[in-house]
């Protein structure tokens, strides 16, 4: 087993994290939610960084 990161998305600045969370295979709420992904930290930081900047330039557009 290679391990891997539990991920917990809170906003309160609009940014929809369910739908964040769904990008990776988890779920939740629009201001809660989560997910868990396997991998290295490297990886895991380089899969979900985009994912979650361009969620909040949506969100704060």
């Amino acid at each position: 087993m290679r391990g891997g990161f539990k991920l917990s998305f809170r906003s309160r600045c609009g940014m929809d994290c369910n739908e964040v969370a769904q990008q990776f295979g988890g779920g939740g709420h629009k201001a809660a939610a989560g997910a868990f992904l396997e991998g290295t930290h490297d990886d895991v930081q380089g899969r979900v960084l985009p994912v979650v900047r361009e969620a909040l330039a949506a969100a704060l557009a």
